[in-house]
């Protein structure tokens, strides 16, 4: 889930960029030479229909786009293109849950920015009228379509959301009355822990008995609170496994619900401190599925 730069800023080493601020793209994360492989040169090909040699154009166009009025380094850097839902451990159980005899179980991606694993799912042969997505940056469901070129096709429903506020029934039931799966991917590492419990919390008034909640963030093999790498003055939560069990022992005891955690870190990604130059030796990337025992 993006944050607005309009309200917020984006920090990097100091300096703050805004919206339509002309320095963005001379941020570190701007990355004007990229390619489009593996699934998403397919879904972008075979599910979105783009001609091999226009793909790398059109989504650079639509990057531009979205990167004008969010400088956020996901967008700059196209880490978008990484369809991080299909490469995670548990991705095989989504899609048995998703495609079994009669399922009606329903997704959600949680901060989906362009809704790129949904399209994954929909490609995959989920029925996208199963499938929400919600951001708090409104602006990312037109680009989007935009992006995929699917506004007829693409049934799912992408929905602008804060869950900092309480859930409203509006929202549970344009969610269809509850969600059976959660994938949140660089989401809540956002936040400090005390802002994560009350995500959580809110999180859960949207989950169907025996939900799972998946997903991989960034994480650290010493947690804590550490400086927020977007907005100054602020801390986000940076997991380990144990913390991270911890976190959903303490959002059972304020909802009344058990939760198990499996989790583990490796290097992947995250870990590359030297490369992404904003981290710190210690962090890994943590990947987890959370269950919802009751």
């Amino acid at each position: 889930m993006s944050e607005s730069s309009e309200k917020t800023g984006y920090y990097y080493k100091g300096q703050e960029f805004k919206k339509n601020n002309d320095n963005a793209k001379h941020a570190d994360w701007y990355v004007k030479d990229f390619v489009v492989e593996g699934d998403a040169r397919q879904v972008f090909e075979k599910y979105s229909g783009i001609a091999p040699d226009k793909v790398v154009e059109h989504v650079g166009n639509v990057r531009d786009r979205a990167f004008e009025n969010m400088p956020y380094a996901c967008i700059g850097s196209c880490r978008f293109l990484n369809f991080s839902l299909s490469q995670n451990p548990h991705y095989a159980e989504v899609m048995e849950r998703m495609l079994a005899p009669g399922s009606q179980q329903q997704l959600l991606d949680l901060g989906c920015c362009f809704g790129h694993d949904l399209r994954k799912l929909a490609y995959d042969g989920v029925p996208s009228e199963r499938l929400y997505g919600i951001d708090i940056d409104a602006a990312f469901i037109d680009l989007g379509f935009d992006l995929f070129l699917d506004r007829e096709k693409f049934k799912g429903k992408v929905l602008a959301a804060n869950l900092f506020d309480e859930p409203s029934k509006d929202l549970t039931s344009q969610l269809g009355g509850g969600v059976d799966i959660v994938y949140a991917a660089s989401f809540f590492n956002l936040f400090s822990w005390e802002h994560e419990v009350i995500l959580c919390t809110n999180l859960v008034k949207l989950l169907k008995p025996g939900a799972m909640i998946l997903g991989r963030q960034l994480g650290c093999i010493e947690p804590g609170e550490y400086p927020h790498l977007k907005k100054d003055g602020t801390t986000s939560y940076w997991h380990d496994p144990s913390s991270w069990q911890q976190l959903w022992d303490a959002v059972g005891d304020k909802t009344n619900t058990k939760w198990k955690v499996e989790a583990t870190m490796d290097q992947k990604d995250f870990g590359d401190y030297e490369k992404n130059r904003w981290g710190i030796p210690t962090q890994r990337r943590l990947v987890f599925a959370v269950y919802r025992l009751q």
